[in-house]
């Protein structure tokens, strides 16, 4: 998906994770666990990111969002909100 978001303050955008597995012999954690996906802001007063994906613009800065999936693995997205 996208990397990169240009958004003014105060709008939102929805982030589109997909997740493949490797092994299809590999079974993810039961969500009891541990959340499949997890959303991290670097600076949320540039920008918030709630559990679902969503983030919103606060301010006018720069910053990254993070998600996080169960095994391990993450991948990074650069906000730019003016």
């Amino acid at each position: 998906g996208r990397k990169n978001y240009n958004l003014k303050a105060g709008k939102t955008v929805k982030l589109k994770v997909k997740v493949r597995k490797v092994k299809g012999s590999k079974k993810l954690l039961p969500r009891r666990f541990a959340p499949q996906l997890r959303y991290v802001s670097t600076n949320p007063s540039v920008a918030t990111v709630n559990n679902k994906g969503k983030i919103r613009a606060v301010g006018t800065g720069t910053c990254e969002v993070w998600v996080y999936v169960q095994n391990g693995r993450s991948q990074k997205g650069t906000v730019n909100v003016q």
